[in-house]
């Protein structure tokens, strides 16, 4: 668990020439703390993170920014989340490959999982899967 927005900016492993500007970023959004877990299912790396704030606002200001800056990308693709309200489905490709990510806020929370796409494998043969599993997430943080 990263708890400065400098501790987490570093541990996201952002290029040298981006790193001031997320610190200041996420510094101005009120970031408390942030954790991040690299996942496996089978062949198939993932990930699951969640940022911290200090309020509701700044995790679903969060939550349009990284789709945002994600949109930017010419590959940009958003799929429906259906059972997660306000949620954010999105893939991102390059030369047949890449990953697809759920975002979502919850709260004062900023929740992002994602899988990456082995080379020309459709995006709708994993929606399903992770899709379930982000709906598991909210599910358990909605307690």
């Amino acid at each position: 668990m990263n708890t400065t927005p400098r501790s987490w900016v570093t541990a996201e492993q952002l290029p040298p020439s981006q790193l001031d500007a997320e610190f200041a970023r996420l510094t101005r959004l009120g970031f408390v703390r942030g954790a991040r877990e690299d996942l496996t299912m089978g062949n198939t790396p993932g990930l699951s993170l969640v940022e911290q704030f200090h309020t509701d606002r700044a995790a679903t200001t969060e939550l349009a920014a990284e789709t945002a800056q994600s949109s930017a990308s010419a590959q940009f693709k958003r799929f429906a989340v259906p059972g997660i309200p306000g949620a954010h489905g999105f893939a991102l490709l390059q030369g047949g490959q890449g990953g697809i990510n759920i975002a979502f806020a919850k709260g004062p929370y900023y929740y992002l999982v994602g899988q990456e796409l082995a080379s020309g494998e459709s995006i709708k043969a994993r929606t399903a899967s992770l899709v379930a599993a982000a709906r598991h997430l909210y599910q358990r943080v909605s307690r």
